[in-house]
């Protein structure tokens, strides 16, 4: 299996990246579609990309992936 460097995670859109931050921070798909406006199977699309950019399978690989990252500033903005 093939690991992708941390700095993939720069390769997220925003769109992306809000969604990640918020599964990661323990939401569930409803509540981060709740929060951001969308449906459910629209987080879930956005999810898979991010699963596939990151080469991740699961949320709590997805938190371990979005830990590794330096930048928190540029999180936290993404979020609001």
């Amino acid at each position: 299996m093939r690991r992708r460097d941390p700095s993939t995670v720069d390769e997220l859109t925003p769109q992306e990246l809000q969604i990640a931050l918020l599964l990661a921070g323990g939401r569930t798909t409803r509540e981060a579609a709740a929060t951001l406006f969308l449906s459910p199977k629209t987080v879930e699309y956005h999810l898979r990309h991010v699963y596939q950019k990151l080469d991740v399978h699961s949320r709590e690989a997805l938190s371990d992936a979005l830990a590794t990252r330096d930048d928190g500033d540029a999180a936290a903005a993404a979020m609001g």
